[in-house]
């Protein structure tokens, strides 16, 4: 695994550091953008831009890199003022997203899974479920690139019900299942309560949680509620059902300042990224620990289905050298 660090010598860059993180460590990211093929009109462009600074990452012998033409390139593309301290990370993932989506090459209507990174990694659909006088169905499918938890909605329903030791996924269902779920059987006539469910489900799960600047007691039941396998649940042929993800990502913000921890499947180890510093950590247990210091909150979480290829050094530079030769072909 190569380590790499990315400035911040009183450029406030840190927001933006963690995001280029989780995506350059989730092998299947880097390599789809360093090879991606598309067309722009104009520059900037931030996937041009990204894919730039990864192939420097991946073969320069340098330590640490600067962002700032790649900040330049989503400045310049969103215009919209950023203050909020907790939101600032978050908001600019939801802006990459929107860039990628912008910046790739439809080539067919309303199906950009194969062109646009963002889809292609992200993109989810979530419907009603409900069972009833033995027929089951799925209503209201809605699309999303990612999930937002409201940490005070949570806080409330968990001590409300005078329960400490949720699992995450008690905490995902209750947020998915928040509002009126409901569904009526056109066969015994009556309204029943849906279930929220997954109708497609993505590569990789991004769960935004926002925070109450001024209360951080829940964050412990939250972060406690954390562990390595979530079962997420969705629908699959006819029936609801559950599908395997692993915990791979948290972006963290403490005390004005944001940092990211990852885990590395091969090694079988955490990381922890923090502009150009890093090092590693034993397990899940120690992040959490290192999370709280501080007063540190996890803003934004990464969960990879399972089964997803975890590519190697090799892969990437096989991909790019496959790339160039094409280049050449065409020039």
């Amino acid at each position: 695994m190569e380590i790499r660090g990315l400035s911040n010598n009183g450029e406030n860059n840190c927001y933006l550091n963690v995001l280029i993180q989780i995506f350059w460590n989730f092998p299947e990211i880097k390599q789809k953008i360093i090879t991606k093929a598309h067309s722009h009109s104009s520059s900037p462009c931030v996937t041009c831009e990204l894919s730039s600074l990864f192939i420097s990452m991946e073969f320069s012998g340098t330590r640490n890199f600067s962002i700032n033409s790649l900040k330049s390139a989503i400045f310049s593309l969103h215009d919209k003022e950023i203050d909020n301290e907790f939101g600032c990370a978050i908001e600019n993932f939801e802006q990459i997203l929107d860039i990628f989506h912008k910046e790739s090459e439809i080539l067919i209507e309303n199906d950009c899974s194969s062109t646009c990174l963002a889809h292609y990694f992200f993109s989810m659909s979530l419907g009603n479920y409900s069972k009833c006088c033995g027929i089951s169905k799925v209503e209201n499918e809605s699309p999303y690139l990612f999930l937002s938890i409201l940490a005070k909605d949570l806080e409330n329903w968990v001590f409300f019900n005078e329960t400490i030791n949720k699992k995450f996924e008690d905490l995902l269902k209750f947020t998915l299942d928040s509002g009126e779920n409901k569904s009526f059987c056109a066969k015994c006539r009556k309204i029943s309560r849906c279930t929220k469910i997954f109708i497609k489900l993505p590569k990789i799960l991004a769960i935004t949680v926002l925070w109450d600047l001024r209360d951080h007691r829940f964050c412990n039941v939250f972060t406690n509620s954390l562990h390595y396998n979530v079962k997420i649940p969705n629908y699959h042929n006819g029936q609801a059902d559950y599908t395997n993800y692993i915990l791979k990502g948290i972006v963290c913000f403490k005390i004005n300042h944001y940092c990211c921890y990852f885990f590395n499947s091969i090694l079988k180890i955490w990381y922890i990224f923090d502009d150009t510093y890093s090092r590693r950590l034993k397990n899940l247990m120690e992040v959490i620990k290192n999370m709280r210091s501080n007063g540190g909150v996890p803003v934004i979480l990464f969960l990879e289905h399972v089964g997803e290829k975890e590519l190697t050094f090799e892969d990437i530079e096989s991909y790019v050298d496959e790339l160039n030769c094409s280049n050449c072909q065409v020039l």
